[in-house]
């Protein structure tokens, strides 16, 4: 994640999950109500600041989907 530093958002976006898909999720059936193979769960705020968030174990996919 990237941050322009002008914005509030990063002081905002905390308790997320980042999401990791083989597919492409909005081309299945229960999409939205779809579960990916969790990646990352952030709980703190973060600061203005670029961020590169490591899988917390290894996970095979190509599609990234980020859950607030």
């Amino acid at each position: 994640l990237d941050d322009d530093g002008v914005s509030d958002i990063p002081r905002r976006l905390r308790n997320f999950d980042i999401d990791i898909f083989e597919q492409d999720p909005r081309q299945l059936a229960n999409f939205p109500n779809i579960t990916g193979n969790l990646c990352y769960h952030q709980t703190s705020s973060a600061s203005n600041e670029t961020y590169l968030y490591n899988c917390t174990a290894p996970v095979v996919g190509r599609y990234v989907r980020l859950i607030v």
